[in-house]
């Protein structure tokens, strides 16, 4: 399954891309994080926004505490 948001979208998918660009400052340095850095930097702003958007309420689902 390649889609990445929206109602079909993997929630292992969601979370990951969401955890990558809410902790972006943090990680963005590492090398290791390199090449899926640079594939979320060819994504639109939109489409970052609604993958958090996304992997919060995927969180929220879970029982996970809100993100401050």
């Amino acid at each position: 399954m390649k889609q990445k948001t929206g109602e079909g979208a993997c929630p292992f998918n969601r979370l990951y891309w969401g955890f990558l660009e809410r902790n972006r400052k943090v990680l963005r340095d590492n090398p290791r994080l390199a090449m899926p850095y640079r594939t979320l930097d060819k994504w639109p702003e939109e489409r970052r926004a609604a993958l958090v958007e996304e992997a919060d309420a995927c969180r929220e689902a879970l029982g996970a505490t809100p993100r401050r």
